[in-house]
């Protein structure tokens, strides 16, 4: 049970409420993710014709709108190794924050065009307090016709409050009270373990007069587990061995 429990709370993974078009706030209080800092207010991209592995060429810019050829009132664009065509990939105004299972924050851009077609840039965030500047990389298209981008942003601004002055997490340079919900889970599971441990041995000894080994709750349950997993696991293995299968 403890170990399903530190994996939900794993695999749930923390959520980045968004404030404006700039910022979200990491709902265990470690503070905000904030890109201010990390675009132009100029009209320019701040991290300019990058190349990528799909051939294109594409400049970025977090925050704030940009210009480059055809693309107006951008956050990303893509543009092609000679310049003659490019498109808007992110409308910088049509900003999301989400979170991956590594606690990661991605920057969700999209841009409609005039045939309807939505395109989607995201912009995952990694925090790197070293990255100065920040470095971008452009992963462009994710497959062949998908309107799908990706870009990885190593900066500090990567890790919660370090780009808001918001204060640190704690362990991270701060001193805090605050714990996480995951944590908060974690400790109730054990809890309940230790509890059910002790309160089994002392109903086992004193109501049902058990002795040596049997005081311990449920224990052929517990003497036949590996033998259980064991054959689970031999279960699974010869299952999915293509000798097993009869050819068609």
């Amino acid at each position: 049970m403890v170990v399903i429990m530190v994996l939900f709370s794993r695999t749930c993974g923390l959520t980045c409420t968004q404030k404006d078009l700039c910022s979200c706030s990491m709902e265990d209080g470690s503070g905000d993710i904030d890109v201010s800092t990390l675009g132009s207010q100029d009209g320019n991209p701040m991290f300019k014709d990058m190349t990528s592995l799909d051939g294109s060429l594409y400049s970025l810019n977090l925050c704030y709108p940009f210009n480059e050829l055809s693309c107006t009132n951008a956050a990303a664009c893509q543009i092609s190794l000679d310049r003659s065509t490019s498109f808007p990939v992110g409308d910088a105004t049509n900003v999301g924050f989400q979170t991956d299972d590594l606690d990661q924050v991605h920057v969700i851009y999209t841009n409609i065009d005039s045939t309807g077609a939505t395109r989607t840039t995201d912009v995952r965030m990694i925090c790197s307090p070293s990255s100065e500047p920040p470095l971008v990389t452009a992963n462009g298209q994710t497959g062949s016709g998908s309107l799908f981008y990706e870009f990885l942003l190593y900066s500090k601004c990567g890790c919660p409050g370090q780009c808001s002055g918001t204060p640190p997490f704690p362990g991270k340079g701060a001193a805090s009270g605050d714990i996480s919900i995951g944590t908060i889970v974690v400790i109730g599971a054990l809890s309940l373990g230790f509890l059910y441990l002790i309160g089994g041995i002392l109903f086992m000894k004193m109501v049902r007069r058990a002795h040596g080994s049997e005081v311990v709750p449920n224990v052929s349950f517990w003497r036949g587990l590996p033998g259980l997993i064991k054959d689970g696991c031999l279960f699974t293995t010869r299952k999915y061995r293509k000798d097993q299968y009869n050819k068609i």
